[in-house]
């Protein structure tokens, strides 16, 4: 079976985001007025996941199998509550995940006011009012279907309605209910009278009628009229008719209020009435049935009820021109909803009946139809070539069409997705044979294959290869069907992928991998090659998501029961509205509508509050939470004493079980077991534990073993890093887990038992208060385990009772001895086994004490009972000294187990609990084990070839190898041989140890060292992978749980022990102290809520931001997520100055094709990017204009920088200054996957360039040295055909016979193993590897080629050496920027050169110094020729344009430009306002003057596609031709020039600072003094005189002159020079301060930010631009409930103040040294101050420095600066001693110490470089320590250093 769909699709499209799913601006509102009158405190800005999505309360649903109004039935359910209310018997139809009709249970509803709704009205004639934001689900015209907000839809889109409805069908009489369809159609009761009149002009039907009333009541008397002027009728007198009526209410109604009654609606009798009502009122027009009918509820209600019959009908409106009064239509049209009502309902009418026959004929194919979505069926065509019909191609399939498609196209998908995974079966297996069997069964081989012995022989010792064929003889000999895998490999090439595909993975050619695929090929290394790479693709077609969501569409496509109902019409409705939504968990929809639509039901208040949800109040939330089941085993320290417990148990010890709501505890007390910094086991701290419910978890059973956990749990793995986190939910089989054995160290070896001591003793009883344990006692308690009791007479006279098989002779004699040695009296029987109670074939011991039974009795039961079942391992065991931990265990396996010691030992048990604690002792006291039912396995780590705790998973160590490759003396690719080329998962401890000892470390980079060092841990690890086998979710609905771990966030639990994440210690550390406790104190002054700012809530984890949103929903009354954003519009710019609008560059970031931005610290990574409405944050967007007519849009907390810092929008005023970043524009960035070089077309110039030097083809050629790569290919295609059949000198015979050339048995001998060499293939292979082939026109890579072409074909050289050596002269700056660029692409150039010239120009001398690099780089040199850059002079063989850059983008034409102006070009030449002199110039001889011509006007088009005019000019100077391509002098032409294409690398800067005054100065002509003139005109008619507008507008008296003139508009003089442009505008050479001219409210807008890594900044628009703090790392339910305010650390006089105010409050006595040592100590964190405080104040009301730094284990900063200082002084001793004593009195860590140390190094008087040295030896000894060092041993070493050092 395959599965397609990962999860409903219904869920699939809804919302995703909060932008989505939330309208927060009514819900903010309301919530406010709940806040104002007090009555919900809880319910402001601590929201649910979302709100908002809802209906009016007119709209219809249907709810237990009636069709009602939302707003009634909820308004009945919550007494006219506004908000949330829970409900348990309310029912709704919607669509599961297939599309089908469903019933699902309501959770909530919800009610609710808006002031604006979307009014839409669809082709049938639906109609639905909703909230602007509620998700409907559409059919879009490019053929999406997902969820979309009501306000942005648009007409033509497909709304999704259901084609059937069910009801819970009740009985109901089928002729009452005909009676009532003629009654309600054609009938009328009298309101006055018993009278009812049936007026219908068919005798059939009055006929039918009359005998229906008849039978259906009694007391009718009836009567037939027949009218001269008017229809018959028939006249109805009966009580009973009339009261039956009146009970529905339809008596005397008018025939616009009519409804169909529900009893019927809901019942199998509705058919009979519908044909009885569609027999008075219906008819055929044209091509459909029609029924008109005055009342709007009678036909919906009609809608409705044709539906249960998968009817379709449309309906219309119709305004009546006699009596102006609307009728609603119901029209049935198209073939099949004609032929389902025909057979559903029918007429009985004969006349109709005939009509309708007539109308039905073949179905119309534009009706009823689905918009397709190509993109997918296309890619499931191109993935698993798949044949699909030419309805492909069509835009849209009617229903009937689709599915019949969808459906066979399906049956075609599992067809290849079943091939796929017998192809993914076959290629698991490798089809290597193991040798070493081949040589043990030689003959055996010989005889069975026909082959000769000797031949294998050869084979074996690698003298020979064998064929295929011989190959697949000696495999099947050895029970391997390599057959099998071959034909699984040919059958991928050629059906799923292609020889090309896999050679390009293989860097191979394609016509090698089909030698190998279907020749007899002795390359059977390739083919295992080939197969891998195989197998790596068909694992990628399986595991494809797009894949699986284009199947998963298809799937919904065959099997959903939608009709697609077109939008004809969308309004805005402004007012105030009550709104409805009801809650249905899992699949969110419901049904709805005046017509049945499909609609979403909101995520609204899921949880605002316990009091409105009770006992529910956390189901929907908390299953974010990652946690473990209830009873997962861990072993824990509680108090220093070691227990084996669950978390369960643990809940029991440290919650209030009374109190669910109770979800974190603190705790000072407990350990648990995780891993240190070198992977060994250690005891950490727990800080808190975590609880809450969730429905279900996953159960992952692995190697021995299994663990329950919640989906986003997260398990730690290992990568080629080191230990990573991986959530359960990402789990897949055949994963890794890590578990541990190792020796973890105990200390008792004596049990205390003074508390067992019985109360009456004499000197008969032997007391035992203190019973030492050695390795006897130890193996009998571990006996007692496995075969004791306890027994007791009474309350006193206990007995331990050992029963033995009377066979076990030893056993027994050993358990004698020790009874003996320890002094207890004992009492020996016979008693019959458990098996025959009569045959007395067991020994009992009976220990006769009460002390030692009461002991057992105690601790080796689980307290349900003294059973074997019952039994556990005492936690005092797990305290004992190792070896004593070990006896126990042998004991217990004597005793209860089956194998040998030393191997494998299987030890049954009925207790579940005995087996957890056995295996849990075994690995923490060395010894590997595993649990199975009813059994532990011990495997102890001496004798035994093989141990899963020597395993580590291969697949990260491969890789960290790998890194170490060329550092390593060896072939350790042997040494993995089986995980290299088997498959094998993991790899053992000793191979890397063996591996690393091959490592040359001397030669190890950094980063190499790093690895290796990571290597050397893992290799003495106590952690080992366990394989993951199987996953499942099952139901669970009870408690999980978490602990954290501080600074380590890892811990084992398990059955078996697995080593998991821990997940909230970050979270609920913040919580508690920047929320919880805040929260939990009363409102000061008049508001009932308090505002939670979060200064650190873009660091959360993710779980910490869970934490956060439950403690939030618990106690917060107001939190508000505030962000400052950018409009969508605005143009960020990337590394490589391309513009991208932001908005665009969210949605690449999120596909993950674009992830770096430009900013301050040049390129930058985007770590998170966020899109949401600024009404969210209630911040309006605001419009600022500069100087230079730049415009960017931001709201008002949005950062800009200034010459002062970064200032918010709402601080920044008109004529204030911003900082502007002159970046290049004009230039998009375009998804463009062009290869920019062409493999193919290369290779066939490497060909020329071949027979340039001396190569040449067949025929030509006299040996096979001569011939050129392309025939050097064909040989070795012919050779390896002939290899199979003939020896290497019959193969080298035939090759010189049949190709003319010769060629020598060394040659035969390598191209037989596939060898080839080949200059062309040396270059391609070249080119390949630096990653160039890959190159498309998007990549920034492809901009850095242009531009050093560009360069280079200006003032680059191409020798004519044999070595290809690129010559490039140019300034020492450029040829730095040229180096930086090469580096990028792989190629090294040499240092740079410096030379003295001196030559003549012009007849004048001329002496300098010229600067150059040179490249010897053959790849880069042919690749530069290929591009048609000239060898040797290009000034006579002229100058080309590359083809890939003149048919490239506008990006690499840019680059090639500002190379060649960077080299070529002149500098902008600019005096006070004026530019000019920006040309190209190059001097040709006469024999390429016309070529250059050429070039020059390929450059002018160029130029052209910029908007920048040229022309070209050509002069004789010196018998050279100096051709000029001179961009026109006008200052709009040169800023196009400069702001658009610039230069490359020194000039740019400059250029750029010129190109950004032209803009200011073009702008302040075209905007400002445009301004200005129009307004000085206005006023000069005035009072003012034409001196005072000058100095109003601070311009010229006669500019105002020439203005009243009517002369154009011209600069004045008054405005800046170029030259004070650079003194007062200029800021660190690169930014322009620019004034801001204009600053304006536009209202709220969506916005867009993005944050960076190195630095918190990008360009927009020009403008340097803050970016937010992380804000899209915080999850939305967060977003949706939070203001963060980012804070700068606090003050030492506000925290002291702080301080003072506490002290005042607790009544404490605070002393000024006491304040004083709490700032030392917290560092400035408010936090850590107050909880100093409160720990201080529970030893004294006195705080002072003394109980300070004794409560922190912090020594007085003094004390520190003494030692320090003592040290610095040579005083070593001294030094030592206060160092010891910091450590002894003080209690004082290592680390402590360290870290005061480097606090106090400012305030030593030592000089600066000093200082260095000494933060250095700080930070190395720091490291030591970390690293397992000792600290005093280390501490004491950096004295010494400092003593050395001296002062």
């Amino acid at each position: 079976m395959v599965i397609i769909m990962e999860k409903p699709w219904v869920e699939k499209y809804r919302p995703k985001t909060l932008d989505d799913i939330v309208g927060q601006d009514e819900i903010v509102k309301r919530l406010k007025k709940y806040v104002e009158k007090k009555s919900m405190p809880h319910l402001l800005f601590s929201g649910p996941p979302g709100v908002g999505k809802c209906l009016t309360g007119d709209t219809k649903v249907i709810v237990n199998g009636e069709i009602r109004e939302i707003g009634e039935v909820i308004e009945e359910i919550s007494n006219g509550k506004f908000g949330v209310t829970l409900t348990n018997n309310l029912k709704v139809l919607g669509i599961d995940e297939d599309g089908k009709i469903r019933e699902f249970d309501v959770q909530y509803v919800y009610k609710d006011k808006t002031n604006t709704l979307i009014k839409i009205k669809t082709k049938m004639g639906r109609e639905l009012k909703v909230t602007t934001y509620h998700p409907l689900l559409i059919n879009h015209k490019n053929g999406e279907i997902k969820w979309e907000k009501a306000e942005n839809l648009k007409v033509g889109d497909k709304l999704a309605t259901p084609r059937y409805i069910l009801f819970n069908e009740s009985d109901y009489n089928e002729e009452l209910a005909e009676w009532l369809g003629y009654f309600i159609g054609d009938g009328h009761a009298d309101k006055e009278s018993n009278k009812i009149t049936f007026t219908n002009g068919d005798e059939k039907l009055r006929k039918r009628f009359a005998e229906l009333t008849e039978k259906l009541f009694k007391d009718a008397k009836i009567k037939e009229r027949i009218h001269k002027d008017r229809t018959p009728d028939i006249y109805v007198n009966s009580k009973e008719a009339v009261e039956f009526i009146d009970k529905l209410g339809l008596r005397g109604k008018k025939a616009d209020k009519v409804r169909i009654p529900k009893e019927i609606m809901r019942s199998d009798a509705l058919r009979a009435f519908l044909r009885a009502y569609f027999d008075c009122d219906g008819g055929i027009e044209k091509h459909s049935i029609v029924l008109s009918t005055a009342s709007k509820e009678m036909a919906e209600d009609l809608v409705y009820a044709l539906l249960r019959f998968g009817i379709i009908a449309k309906l219309r409106e119709k305004v009546n021109k006699n009596n102006n009064k609307v009728y609603y239509h119901i029209v049935i049209s198209n073939s099949s909803n004609l032929r389902t009502f025909l057979d559903n309902i029918g007429f009985s009418q004969e006349r109709k009946l005939k009509k309708l026959l007539e109308i039905i004929k073949d179905e119309n194919p534009n009706l009823d139809v689905i918009t397709i979505d190509k993109e997918k069926i296309r890619y499931i065509r191109d993935r698993l070539k798949v044949k699909l019909t030419r309805d492909i191609e069509k835009d849209n399939w009617s229903y009937n069409k689709c599915r019949k498609i969808t459906q066979e196209l399906l049956k075609e998908i599992y067809y290849r997705l079943e091939e796929l995974k017998e192809i993914e079966k076959a290629l698991e297996e490798n089809i290597l044979i193991d040798w070493d069997e081949v040589a043990e069964r030689r003959k055996e081989i010989a005889e069975k294959t026909g082959i000769r012995s000797d031949r294998i022989l050869e084979y074996i010792r690698g003298k020979r290869k064998p064929s295929l064929k011989n190959y697949i003889k000696i495999a099947n000999t050895l029970g391997k069907n390599i057959e099998k895998i071959i034909d699984a490999m040919r059958i991928f090439a050629k059906k799923y992928s292609s020889y090309a595909e896999i050679g390009k993975m293989l860097n191979m050619w394609n016509s090698s991998i089909k030698i190998y695929l279907e020749s007899n090929t002795q390359e059977i290394e390739k083919l295992e090659e080939i197969r891998k790479t195989e197998l790596k693709l068909v694992k990628e077609i399986l595991n494809d998501e797009k894949l699986i969501d284009s199947i998963g569409y298809v799937l919904f496509l065959a099997s959903n029961e939608i009709y697609w109902d077109e939008i004809v019409e969308i309004e805005q409705l402004n007012g105030e509205f009550t709104i409805y939504d009801l809650h249905v968990p899992r699949y969110h929809n419901f049904i709805g509508g005046n017509l049945p639509t499909i609609l979403h039901n909101t995520t609204a208040a899921l949880c605002l509050a316990r009091d409105l949800f009770g006992e529910n109040w956390r189901d929907n939330f908390l299953e974010l939470n990652a946690s473990v089941s209830k009873d997962t085993p861990i072993l824990v320290k509680i108090d220093g004493k070691v227990k084996r417990t669950t978390f369960e148990e643990l809940d029991k010890i440290y919650f209030e079980t009374n109190d669910e709501n109770e979800m974190y505890k603190k705790v000072d007390n407990l350990e648990v077991l995780t891993v240190d910094e070198n992977f060994r086991v250690r005891w950490r701290k727990v800080s808190t534990i975590i609880r809450h419910k969730v429905d279900k978890i996953l159960r992952i059973k692995f190697e021995g073993g299994y663990i329950e956990l919640t989906g986003n749990h997260s398990i730690m793995m290992l990568d080629e890093n080191g230990l990573v986190a991986k959530k359960a939910s990402d789990i897949k089989v055949g994963d890794c887990f890590l578990s541990f054995v190792a020796n973890i160290e105990g200390e008792k070896d004596r049990l205390d038992l003074k508390e067992f001591e019985p109360k009456d003793i004499t000197s008969r009883v032997k007391i035992i208060n203190d019973f030492d344990i050695d390795e006897d006692t130890a193996w009998m308690l571990g006996l007692y385990v496995a075969e004791g009791a306890v027994g007791f007479k009474g309350k006193t006279s206990g007995q331990v009772i050992y029963t033995l098989g009377s066979h076990e002779h030893d056993l027994i004699n050993k358990l004698n001895d020790i009874v003996d040695k320890k002094g207890f009296s004992k009492y020996e029987n016979f008693t019959g086994s458990g098996f025959d109670r009569k045959r007395l074939s067991a020994k009992q011991i009976r220990i006769l004490n009460t002390q030692l039974a009461r002991f057992v009795e105690e601790n080796f039961y689980d307290g349900n009972g003294r059973r074997a079942r019952n039994k556990r391992i005492p936690d005092i065991i797990f305290e004992l000294k190792e070896n004593l931990r070990v006896e126990f265990l042998k004991g217990l396996a004597d005793g209860d187990s089956s194998g040998n010691w030393r191997e494998v030992v299987r030890i049954s048990s009925k207790s579940d609990n005995l087996l957890i604690d056995t295996v849990w002792l075994a690995r923490i006291s060395g010894i590997e084990s595993s649990i199975f039912e009813n059994e532990a396995r011990l495997i102890w780590k001496g004798g035994m070839k093989w141990k899963k705790s020597n395993l580590l998973p291969a697949e990260p160590i491969i890789k960290m190898i790998k890194k170490l490759e060329n550092k390593i003396n060896g072939n350790w690719r042997y040494i993995l041989r089986h995980q290299l080329y088997e498959g094998k998962k993991r790899v053992s401890k000793d191979k890397i140890k063996q591996i690393l000892e091959m490592v040359n470390v001397e030669k190890l980079s950094d980063k190499e060292k790093e690895v290796y060092d990571l290597l050397k841990k893992l290799s003495k690890t106590e952690l080992y992978a366990l394989v993951v086998k199987e996953i499942e979710i099952i139901d669970y609905n009870d408690f999980v749980y978490d602990v954290s771990v501080p600074n380590n966030e890892m811990f084992f639990a398990g059955n078996v022990p697995i080593l998991l994440h821990n997940s909230d210690e970050r979270g609920i550390d913040v919580i508690r102290t920047k929320v919880k406790d805040f929260a939990r104190t009363k409102p000061i002054g008049d508001v009932p809520f308090k505002i939670i700012f979060l200064d650190e809530s873009d660091a959360l984890t993710a779980d910490a931001q869970n934490a956060l949103r439950r403690t939030m929903e618990k106690y917060s009354d107001v939190c508000r997520f505030i962000l400052s954003c950018l409009t969508g519009d605005a143009k960020i710019t990337l590394p490589d100055e391309r513009e991208i609008k932001i908005e665009d560059f969210i949605k690449m970031f999120e596909e993950r094709k674009l992830k770096h931005v430009l900013n301050r610290n040049g390129e930058d990574l985007v770590l998170a990017g966020v899109k949401f409405n600024s009404k969210i944050v209630n911040h309006k967007v605001y419009r600022l204009v500069l100087e230079s007519g730049r415009e960017i849009e931001a709201t008002g907390d949005h950062k800009f920088l200034t010459r002062d810092g970064w200032k918010e929008v709402y601080e920044l005023k008109e004529d204030d200054e911003v900082l502007v970043y002159p970046a290049l524009e004009g230039v998009g960035f375009e998804v463009d996957e062009r290869r920019i070089i062409g493999l193919n077309e290369f290779y066939e110039f490497l060909t020329n360039y071949e027979i340039k030097l001396g190569y040449k083809p067949l025929g030509k050629a006299k040996s096979y040295k001569e011939l050129i790569t392309r025939d050097k290919e064909k040989i070795l295609s012919r050779v390896l055909e002939l290899s199979d059949k003939y020896s290497k000198s019959e193969i080298r015979r035939k090759i010189e016979e049949e190709f003319g050339i010769k060629i020598s048995l060394t040659t035969i001998k390598n191209l037989i193993n596939g060898k080839i060499d080949g200059f062309a293939l040396k270059y391609v292979r070249k080119i390949k590897e630096l990653g160039w082939d890959e190159i498309t026109y998007d990549d920034e890579k492809a901009g850095i080629f242009a531009r050093l072409l560009g360069f280079i074909i200006g003032d680059g050289h191409l020798s004519k050496s044999k070595e290809g050596r690129i010559l490039i002269t140019a300034t020492i700056n450029e040829l730095e920027g040229i180096k930086k660029d090469l580096e990028k692409l792989g190629i090294k150039a040499s240092n740079i050169i410096e030379k003295d010239i001196e030559h003549k120009l012009d007849g004048r001398e001329i002496k300098g110094k010229t600067s150059f690099i040179y490249i010897n780089n053959k790849a880069f040199y042919l690749l530069l020729n290929f591009w048609g850059v000239e060898i040797g002079n290009k000034t006579i063989n002229g100058y080309n344009i590359p083809k890939w850059i003149k048919y490239g983008n506008k990006f690499v034409k840019r680059e090639f430009l500002r190379g060649l102006f960077g080299a070529d070009g002149t500098k902008p030449y600019i005096k006070k306002y004026n530019i000019n002199g920006i040309k190209l110039g190059i001097r040709v001889e006469n024999i390429s003057k016309d070529k250059t011509l050429e070039f020059f006007e390929e450059v002018k088009k160029m130029l052209e596609e910029f908007e920048v005019e040229s022309y070209i000019k050509v002069s004789k100077i010196d018998n050279k031709n100096l051709t000029e391509l001179i961009v026109k002098a006008n200052n709009k032409n040169y800023l196009k020039y400069l702001s658009r294409i610039s230069y490359a690398y020194e000039k740019d800067n400059f250029a750029r600072l010129v190109g950004e005054y032209l803009r200011i100065k073009e702008a302040y002509k075209d905007i400002i003094l445009k301004e200005i003139a129009e307004n000085a005109l206005k006023e000069a008619d005035g009072e003012k005189s034409l001196r005072e507008l000058a100095r109003k507008y601070n311009v010229p008296v006669d500019f105002i002159i020439n203005q009243l003139k009517g002369k154009d508009i011209g600069l004045p003089r008054n405005f800046m020079t170029f030259e004070e442009f650079l003194k007062e505008k200029v800021v660190d050479g690169k930014y322009v301060s620019e004034r801001i001219i204009k600053k304006e409210c536009i209202g709220y807008r969506d916005v867009y930010d993005i944050t960076c890594h190195k630095d918190p900044s990008f360009i927009a628009n020009g403008f340097v631009s803050h970016n937010c703090n992380y804000p899209s790392k915080i999850i939305p339910p967060i977003q949706s409930r939070c203001a963060v305010f980012r804070f700068s650390p606090l003050k030492k006089e506000d925290i002291a103040k702080k301080l003072k105010e506490i002290a005042e409050k607790e009544g404490l006595n605070l002393t000024e040294s006491g304040l004083e040592a709490i700032i030392y100590v917290s560092e400035g964190d408010m936090r850590k101050a107050i909880n100093v405080l409160q720990t201080a104040a529970a030893l004294s009301d006195v705080i002072d420095d003394e109980i300070v730094y004794k409560v922190s284990s912090r020594a007085r900063p003094e004390e520190v600066k003494k030692m320090m200082e003592l040290a610095l002084d040579g005083k070593f001793m001294e030094a030592r001693d206060l160092l010891y004593k910091l450590m002894v009195e003080w209690g004082m860590s290592g680390e402590d110490i360290l870290n005061q140390m480097f606090r106090e190094i400012n305030s030593l008087d030592i000089d600066e470089r000093k200082k260095v040295e000494l933060a250095d030896a700080i930070g190395e000894t720091d490291f030591r320590i970390v690293e397992g060092a000792n600290e005093r041993i280390q501490l004491s070493a950096l004295l010494a250093k400092m003593a050395l050092m001296g002062r």
